[in-house]
């Protein structure tokens, strides 16, 4: 194990090594430090995850993420792997449902947020939900056009938004961190034959204009990559559509029942992950709000009908960590509210639109989405002495 002096020599000159070489020794040196150490030259107690890669994710390059950086820093930190490359939508989920506790400390996903997304739905839809949320810890490597759990987890570890090195910190977190409890939304989803379709997500949904952004985004996906949004917003905003429909929502602590009428531009709701960190003394809280009963909460954003120059600022701030946070002190028509349930009831439309769970189409039809009373383990906290 090499001696703080070492790491002092090797960030002075990095050409003495690779820069993959180089990461791999500040995270030993983090986790000669780290909380669960029982003494100054131990590691952390051996851990074994199954990686995941999506090949088609990030124009391809989640399997090279995976074999040159994540590997090798899992090699470095000690932690066992079996990788797993998926061959059809759905296999995440199929693999996350049928797997073994104890098999492995956890999941990696390298991929976009829309593999996770599989494997969150794979680990809710068990018999033994409760107890597979809890053990098994889910890590997001980023390796897609978009990775929002990704950056959430290192905004509010590091504090540092709109990372340029966000998959370096991540992997940082990945082999120094600890798991942290991460709030999961239950979709209700109608239909004409009066079932109801179950979803879950572990980071957003929208209804209107971002969605359909998100949604008509893709065809720009293989020239512009995560530039497709900004395209696809601009042309959104000079040819506006109007989302006819309502809102129902639970007030905070009273429990009563509040109705928004229609038209709106976009609703956006949120677990709350990206506001928990505390600058001030680089304290990792949960990636949890709640209530005064101790009950987890949703962040509900909502702006009605106004003018384009309006949209566009609103689109802007959602872009950015930090302005998010306070999005309704920038624009007054925005409407912060903290629920444990809303209902969508969007009236049906002309054009081909849906609802946006995680970035996955959802029916346009009358929607729950409630707070799941079980919570997922996420990598998400490192011990605060950790150095680097």
């Amino acid at each position: 194990m090499l001696s703080i002096k070492d790491k002092i020599v090797i960030d002075k000159y990095p050409s003495l090594q690779k820069e993959s070489d180089i990461w791999a020794t500040k995270i030993k040196i983090a986790a000669r430090f780290s909380e669960f150490s029982k003494s100054n030259d131990e590691v952390p107690l051996k851990r074994r995850y199954l990686v995941l890669v999506n090949p088609a994710s990030g124009k391809g390059l989640a399997a090279k993420i995976a074999q040159e950086q994540l590997l090798p820093i899992m090699a470095e930190a000690e932690i066992e792997h079996e990788l797993v490359t998926t061959t059809h939508q759905g296999h995440a989920e199929e693999i996350a449902k049928g797997l073994k506790i104890g098999e492995y400390t956890g999941i990696a996903v390298v991929s976009g947020d829309g593999l996770f997304h599989e494997v969150v739905n794979g680990i809710m839809k068990r018999e033994d939900a409760e107890q597979a949320a809890k053990q098994i810890c889910l890590v997001p490597i980023p390796g897609g056009s978009g990775n929002a759990l990704a950056a959430s987890i290192v905004y509010t570890v590091l504090g540092i938004h709109n990372d340029p090195n966000l998959l370096q910190n991540m992997l940082i977190i990945f082999a120094n961190g600890s798991p942290t409890p991460g709030t999961i939304l239950r979709w209700q989803i109608e239909s004409e034959k009066e079932t109801t379709e179950e979803r879950f997500s572990f980071l957003c949904g929208m209804w209107g204009i971002a969605a359909d952004i998100d949604f008509e985004s893709e065809k720009y996906r293989s020239s512009l990559g995560s530039k497709r949004f900004i395209a696809m917003a601009l042309q959104r905003i000079v040819n506006l559509r109007k989302y006819d429909g309502s809102l129902k929502y639970m007030e905070e602590n009273t429990g009563g029942v509040k109705l928004i009428e229609g038209p709106i531009t976009g609703v956006i709701f949120t677990t709350g992950t990206h506001f928990n960190y505390d600058s001030a003394t680089r304290t990792n809280r949960a990636l949890q709000e709640f209530d005064d009963k101790g009950q987890p909460l949703m962040t509900l954003l909502v702006l009605k009908s106004t003018s384009k120059a309006t949209i566009t600022k609103f689109l802007l701030g959602l872009s950015d960590l930090k302005t998010v946070a306070n999005l309704e002190k920038e624009i007054p028509e925005v409407q912060r509210i903290k629920t444990g349930f809303l209902k969508m009831i969007p009236k049906a439309s002309e054009k081909e639109v849906y609802l946006d769970i995680d970035g996955e189409r959802s029916p346009y039809v009358p929607t729950s989405v409630s707070v799941h009373p079980h919570s997922i383990s996420l990598i998400g906290s490192l011990p605060q002495n950790t150095i680097f």
